[in-house]
């Protein structure tokens, strides 16, 4: 069954320990509402102390919990007796969200009603500061820039009325006997509201139904056939219904006065006519609410709004002139690659992210997202790329809801690229379910536009015949390459110099799959075809395709060591070093890798044949370039650097060096047991050189 795309509205409770019961009942409270919300695709999402997530970092979580506040669209801040450390630094996060052009678009103070016996001597001080603040709220932005409440129910269904009015038909919502009911269902009472608790006039009448429902009753039963019951029924039906007719008019006036404020919550004149209102001073009220006055500042706002958006116009274009600049820097760090050129884009992609928010459509946003998390990815900033492509996929999801054929290409290339982050941090199970989603999209789009979609649904065939062979499915991923090469031979045949680099590639993948399996024959033909599709290429293109012929005689020379051709291994490697050093000459950064990768090959060949002098120089020097890499990139190349110790500790300890042999198997250990840390792959190579260490 197809399920609704939920729209998440996030909530960010804020109050003090001594509320901590009235933040899980709000919370408990949200839980009844979505039930409902569902129906018409929402849903409301708590965050607060007792629902964070409890493998926040070990560094103050506070700050890692202001940030999950920023994400949210609205802030609830609850006070009574005095005020939480932790609550006014949420508040005051919030306040500059607010207002300061963040994603926050709702900010509503409560203070709990205070009674005889609340305030104890422990708790006095506490309760000063609060009334200071209280004061300077209504002093800077009028009385309803915050709201008094006796129990949560009030906080529930001001926050019910406000989200209903916002985002759900209004024909839904309805009174009865005084309960707020959404769609049938029941999910507030309006007395609760402040509105009405506070108002005389409301009071009254409720009190004037209870009596008349007592009396009714009373009467019913001492004299069930006088004549006065009708009488009192038709009193008690007509007083009801005044009642009801004032409770909807209190709703309807809950959720204006909430959009107001909301909106202008400087609007001081709201909030004395909203008290006045709750006193039964309807004629003051009617005269702060003046009607020349409110008609003159429409008018004044109609002027100031077609001048803003005239201004506005040329404002946001030379706003986003300044965001591209910003980018400009970041694309000439990328290619200068300056000191320290990584961390600066970091802080600059931050930068433009944050500006654009502000100016930026929907699409342009997640556009200029895809590049900052591609960026972090590029650069082994995984754990940042992934929280920014899931906010990518988020948009892009959305927008595919209602423009399939444009957005659903950007939610298959981000789900790969998300996909491909997942395998790196050992995250298997989640990185198969998005490639398979992606091949269905892509399989899908492929049925109306083969041309444009083809080749991606051979990609992602690739990708998954990738993953399912580093997780032991071999027959499924023996099944993806040979459909995937099959997808790029026939691309190819009308477009070769587009495609023949990727039937090389699919080729050296399903001879790196059958040299793991055993069939060391369609192995060695699929490499040997793939090498010589790849020479072929770099006749005409050396600088595009010459790394591609030393990867695949780096695999060949895998394959015939572990086969035995020791001499055919050792060309092989030679002739790999020799085009890797080369390269590497005038790109050290992208190639030196690969030739510590070559080296160690080389030195691990010579290990086993016997040169005892070329191994211990090939791994040394392997050794040396993956330290200076690690120096740079500790995530990406320490590994590397815990593998080449791992095999010169089986050198030493084969020359009877036992003691290089355990000082380097040690330092091999240390590493692979930091690696598995962020990522459970290293687990297995931990545990291999612990074996190793064991057996001394």
């Amino acid at each position: 069954m197809e399920t609704k795309q939920l729209n998440h509205y996030k909530v960010f409770l804020a109050s003090s320990n001594e509320l901590a019961d009235e933040r899980n009942d709000f919370f408990q409270y949200t839980i009844k509402i979505n039930k409902v919300l569902a129906k018409f695709g929402y849903q409301i999402d708590v965050e607060a102390w007792e629902f964070a997530d409890p493998a926040l970092p070990d560094k103050r979580s506070q700050d890692e919990y202001n940030k999950i506040l920023k994400n949210c669209d609205e802030c609830i801040v609850l006070f009574w007796r005095k005020v939480g450390k932790y609550s006014k630094e949420e508040f005051e996060i919030a306040y500059n969200e607010r207002f300061g052009g963040g994603k926050i678009t709702r900010l509503v103070v409560y203070f709990k009603d205070v009674k005889d016996g609340d305030i104890t001597s422990e708790v006095e001080k506490d309760y000063k500061k609060l009334i200071k603040i209280k004061k300077g709220f209504a002093k800077n932005h009028g009385e309803k820039f915050y709201s008094s409440y006796r129990g949560i129910e009030g906080v529930e269904s001001d926050f019910l009325l406000f989200f209903i009015g916002k985002n759900v038909p209004a024909a839904k919502l309805s009174i009865q006997d005084s309960k707020i009911m959404l769609d049938g269902q029941e999910l507030g009472n309006i007395s609760n509201l402040s509105l009405a608790y506070n108002n005389k006039l409301y009071q009254k009448l409720s009190k004037e139904v209870s009596d008349l429902e007592k009396d009714l009753l009373s009467l019913k039963t001492s004299n069930p056939e006088s004549s006065s019951i009708p009488l009192l029924e038709k009193q008690l039906s007509e007083k009801k219904k005044e009642l009801l007719n004032f409770e909807k008019a209190l709703m309807e006036m809950a959720q204006t006065i909430t959009r107001i404020t909301t909106a202008d919550p400087d609007d001081k004149r709201v909030a004395l006519a909203q008290k006045e209102f709750e006193e039964g001073n309807y004629h003051n009220a009617l005269d702060i609410l003046n009607r020349e006055e409110i008609l003159a500042d429409a008018a004044q706002c109609e002027k100031d709004f077609e001048t803003a958006k005239a201004l506005a116009d040329k404002a946001k274009e030379k706003y986003r002139a300044k965001i591209e600049t910003i980018v400009l820097r970041i694309q000439y760090l990328s290619v200068a690659k300056v000191k320290n050129w990584v961390s600066e884009c970091k802080e600059l992609y931050e930068k433009a992210v944050f500006h654009a928010r502000k100016c930026y459509t929907i699409p342009e946003l997640a556009d200029l997202l895809f590049k900052q998390a591609y960026f972090l990815q590029d650069n082994n900033q995984f754990a940042d790329s992934i929280c920014v492509y899931e906010e990518v996929f988020e948009k892009y999801r959305k927008l595919a809801a209602s423009t399939p054929e444009a957005y659903l290409p950007f939610v298959a290339y981000t789900l790969g690229n998300l996909g491909l982050l997942h395998i790196g941090t050992g995250k298997y199970a989640e990185a198969e379910k998005e490639f398979s989603e992606i091949l269905t999209i892509f399989r899908k789009l492929a049925e109306t536009s083969p041309e444009a979609y083809l080749p991606d649904v051979a990609t992602t065939l690739n990708n998954l015949g990738n993953l399912h062979s580093d997780t032991g499915k071999h027959g499924d991923a023996e099944k993806e390459y040979v459909e995937a090469l099959e997808k790029y031979r026939k691309l190819a045949e009308s477009t070769p110099e587009v495609y023949l680099p990727y039937v090389s590639g699919t080729l050296n993948n399903l001879g790196n799959l059958h040299s793991d399996t055993g069939k060391h024959g369609d192995a060695e033909k699929e490499y040997v075809e793939a090498l010589e599709k790849y020479r072929k290429l770099a006749e005409a293109t050396p600088e595009a395709y010459l790394p591609d012929v030393a990867m695949t005689l780096n695999n060949l020379g895998i394959l015939h060591r572990n086969i035995g051709k020791h001499g055919d291994a050792e060309k092989e490697y030679g002739e790999a070093l020799e085009i890797r050093r080369k390269l590497a000459e005038s790109t050290p950064e992208a190639y030196l890798p690969d030739v510590a990768t070559t080296l160690n090959n080389l030195g691990e060949l010579h290990s086993v044949t016997g040169k005892h002098d070329d191994a211990e120089k090939e791994l040394a020097e392997a050794l040396e370039i993956r330290r200076k890499l690690a120096e740079i990139s500790p995530e990406a190349y320490l590994p590397y650097v815990a593998q080449t110790l791992f095999i010169l500790a089986l050198w030493y300890n084969g020359q009877g060096n036992q003691h290089d042999a355990l000082k380097a198997a040690q330092e091999s250990l240390e590493i692979f047991q930091k690696m598995a840390k962020i990522s459970p792959v290293y687990d297995k190579k931990a545990q291999k050189v612990k074996d190793f260490l064991d057996s001394f």
